[in-house]
This record gives structure tokens, C-alpha cells and sequence, in this order.
């Protein structure tokens, strides 16, 4: 299960970035499974090493994994949102 849950999770890393939502590619390196729901994703990356989270079945990982990602990339470094030319004017 936890290999399906890992490609899932290359994918929201995928997107992301390609969203523009993270400064750099992030590449899942190991998931481990803590218990009690938690979970702990590990990066191939040295600028941001893991992501730990709560999930259990019947919740959307991908939202979760998403959301806990955000929030990880956003205690890094603040705000990385481009501003849009509504703000800009």
C-alpha cells in the first residue's frame, strides 16, 4: 500500500511544481509509515529533507499530501505565489 501511496505522491510533487507552487522539483526518496496515522515522506533533496503528516483511509492523500507539502515549502521560505498582474498595477 505504501507504494501506491509514494507514486501518488510523486505526482502531487509533479504538479506542484508544475503549478509553480514550489521553488524546485521535489523528488520522493522514502515513505515511512510512523503509526497512529502518521506518516513521514523523505525528499531526494537536500533544501527540504521530509514532510510529515496525518492520514488515514478514507481521506483524499493527495489533498493531505498536498496541503502538508504547502505548508512545508511555505515555512521554508515564506510566500513563493508569483503575484498577478491584478496586484502588480
Amino acid at each position: 500500500m505504501l507504494e501506491d501511496q509514494k507514486a501518488e505522491a510523486q505526482q502531487v510533487l509533479n504538479e506542484l511544481h508544475e503549478e509553480g507552487l514550489t521553488p524546485f522539483q521535489l523528488n520522493v526518496g522514502s515513505m515511512l509509515d510512523q503509526g497512529s496515522s502518521k506518516y513521514s515522506v523523505h525528499f531526494h533533496d537536500s533544501r527540504i529533507h521530509s514532510v510529515e503528516f496525518c492520514w488515514q483511509e478514507g481521506e483524499s492523500f493527495q489533498q493531505i499530501f498536498r496541503t502538508a507539502v504547502l505548508e512545508r515549502v511555505d515555512r521554508m521560505s515564506g510566500r513563493l505565489h508569483k503575484r498577478s498582474k491584478e496586484t502588480s498595477t
